[in-house]
């Protein structure tokens, strides 16, 4: 009988689901509901949602993969839809414009990078494309040629289905490398790591990692180090379960930890801090043996107690083959959880939202529970606090995605910038070091980080933080890109000037502004030189040059010449002495520099019509230009 009402629960829940929109309140008492949106999304399983806002606009775009059909034969699906919503309000459905890829895929994974550093966001799709077993596994790269307008890239990179892909900097070098788990096509488990060399070169790099599928690969700097360091979890081939913790010792090594984790199968984990003393503790869930049913969900969190792990008593409620996200839903500043999946093999599927309350989790929210794909934490209506998108196999078996929207009526204060910018130089590295930001709802030591490094001002062509670098919009929904960490070094960098920032980035996953920008010269050292030095043209003389246009209203250009290497300093002036902004401040190689002007004030405020002058001051000597300003 009470099997009975259960699943007459379940069948409730699920008319519900599919009709939208529906509202779920938190059982606290707290002003905290979610409302429940169809989309024109594809229903998945079996697959994966990626999001990412592609065109800038505010509001977020999905690359999807997975089974479309409820019936064999499968349907592999994969595309990028495009949000069309202009407001939430009055919305039933969410409108999208779907565009399908060349490869379709399920049994996948698909996950977003800036690749190849041009400034838009590429990503990897893996799966296969074949409706019955055997599956022929793929691995594609997607160029983003501007515009959304993406071409598959074959890169050499070995395919693998059910699988799990992840970018990484793991060699500290600015660009995003890549690790794959799954089967190949000839059923072999497989974890891969490929450096990023450039130039769409991805070259296969030896590790001690075990081969791996039906699990999970999850980067993050638990022992805040500086480097990325890596938790595998997942099935040997002979069906060993395995959870397995790699530290990265630099250079391209990893080392194996001592720390018992649950061993799991189709497993999957996350990194967060969920107690907000700056340090990375991990959820995990996967299957188990049961006595009774041959797998049995289990759900643990283990607590990092200064780079040592120590699992929690808490009672959450187990699952395989689902997935849980950290985010800050109830805006009091530290990580919330959500779970779901599948229990065990003859019961049902869950979706719960576990509130964090100083370090305690409860359930509040319960959703239609899903599994075989993933849910995402994303702020989907611009409002910055955290919605979900969920997607997977519902209690009927049948493919289902929705949207539920966080109608908090909290408003989430956007976090400020890090402050005292410092870049602390040497042969082909440069340690960047920042003051931590701040934020009214997360604390301090809780904020992640969100770097930027480019060749020229606002840009991100060496490190990118995937980022509008003028307002400091984040174009994927996550922790920073450096984490936790208020230092980080970068390794093997060409002679060159260069100019970086970081934004905070608030548990909610909101970023701030850019700080205001830095530079440093690389002057020795470095993989590569920016230039033959038969091609480079060494000045004779140290010289500001004349300043274009001249009057300006918009930007000036202002170019000097260095005869040799050394500090400048160049800054505006005002006819009566005043300094107004500071354009360099750092070493500069010999040869020819640029530097732009936007006739601002150090504060960001532009300033007025008049006469300035631009003074550089270098090898003991003061060299000025004037400057007219027409507004």
């Amino acid at each position: 009988m009470r099997r009975f009402w259960i699943l007459k629960l379940n069948a409730i829940l699920l008319v519900c689901a599919i009709s939208a929109p529906f509202w779920i309140v938190d059982s606290s008492g707290q002003p905290f509901t979610f409302s429940a949106h169809n989309s024109d999304l594809s229903r998945l399983s079996y697959g994966s949602i990626s999001v990412a806002d592609l065109d800038d606009d505010g509001d977020f775009d999905v690359l999807y993969t997975g089974n479309s059909r409820s019936q064999r034969p499968f349907g592999p699906t994969s595309g990028i839809a495009i949000n069309q919503m202009t407001s939430f309000k009055g919305f039933g459905t969410v409108p999208f414009d779907k565009t399908p890829l060349s490869s379709e895929t399920w049994l996948g994974h698909a996950a977003w990078s800036d690749y190849d550093l041009d400034g838009d966001l590429d990503f990897i799709l893996t799966g296969t494309a074949s409706a019955n077993d055997p599956y022929a596994s793929v691995a594609m790269l997607y160029r983003n040629d501007g515009s959304a307008n993406f071409t598959a890239v074959d890169v050499g990179i070995e395919g693998v289905h059910s699988s799990k892909t992840r970018w990484v900097d793991y060699d500290n070098d600015g660009d995003s490398d890549l690790v794959l788990m799954g089967r190949t096509t000839d059923g072999a488990h497989s974890v891969q790591l490929y450096r990023n060399d450039g130039n769409e070169l991805f070259v296969e790099v030896a590790t001690p990692f075990p081969q791996l599928a039906f699990g999970d690969v999850e980067w993050g700097d638990y022992d805040n180090d500086g480097d990325f360091d890596v938790l595998l979890t997942g099935t040997r081939e002979a069906g060993q379960f395995m959870t397995l913790l790699y530290r990265n010792e630099g250079n391209g090594n990893f080392s194996l930890r001592p720390d018992e984790f649950a061993r799991l199968a189709y497993s999957s984990a996350a990194w967060g801090d969920y107690d907000s003393d700056g340090d990375l503790d991990l959820i995990l869930s996967g299957a188990e043996l049961g006595i009774r049913e041959a797998f049995v969900g289990k759900t643990l969190l283990y607590r990092n107690d200064g780079g040592s792990f120590v699992e929690r008593p808490d009672e959450f409620v187990g699952v395989y083959n689902g997935d849980q996200a950290w985010a800050d839903y109830d805006l009091d500043g530290d990580l919330d959880l959500f779970v779901m999946g599948r229990t065990s093999m003859l019961s049902n599927h869950i979706g719960y939202i576990y509130q964090n309350s100083d370090g305690q989790f409860r359930i509040v929210t319960g959703l239609v529970g899903t599994s075989t794909v993933n849910s995402e934490w994303v702020d989907f209506d611009g409002d910055n606090d955290i919605d979900i998108l969920v997607s997977g196999l519902n209690l009927a078996a049948t493919p289902f995605t929705k949207i539920y929207r966080n109608d908090s009526r909290l408003v989430n204060t956007i976090p400020l910038p890090p402050n005292d910018l410092s870049a602390n130089v040497g042969p082909g590295e440069v340690t960047l070091s920042w003051g931590p930001g701040s934020d009214v709802h997360t604390a301090t030591a809780a904020l992640t980080y969100n770097v930027r490094v480019g060749t020229a001002q606002g840009t991100s062509n060496v490190m990118s933080a995937m980022s509008n670098s003028e307002t400091g919009h984040r174009w994927v929904s996550g922790f920073g890109n450096v984490q936790h960490n208020t230092s980080w070094t970068l390794r093997e960098l060409p002679v060159g000037l260069y100019y970086w920032s970081v934004q905070s980035v608030d548990n909610s996953f909101v970023g701030s502004e850019f700080a205001a920008e830095g530079q440093f010269s690389i002057l020795t050292g470095g993989k590569v030189s920016t230039a033959s030095p038969d091609l480079v043209e060494i000045p004779q003389d140290t010289v500001l040059d004349p300043i274009f246009p001249n009057p300006f209203s918009a930007t000036a250009t202002i170019s000097f010449e260095m005869a040799r290497s050394g500090p400048v300093t160049l800054a505006i002036y005002d006819l009566l002495g005043k300094q107004v902004r500071v354009l360099a401040d750092g070493l500069f190689i010999a040869g020819r520099h640029q530097v732009d002007w936007d006739g601002r004030a150090e504060t960001g405020v532009s300033i007025g019509s008049g006469v300035y002058f631009a003074r550089m001051e270098t090898d003991g000597k003061i060299r000025s230009r004037k400057i007219v300003l027409l507004r």
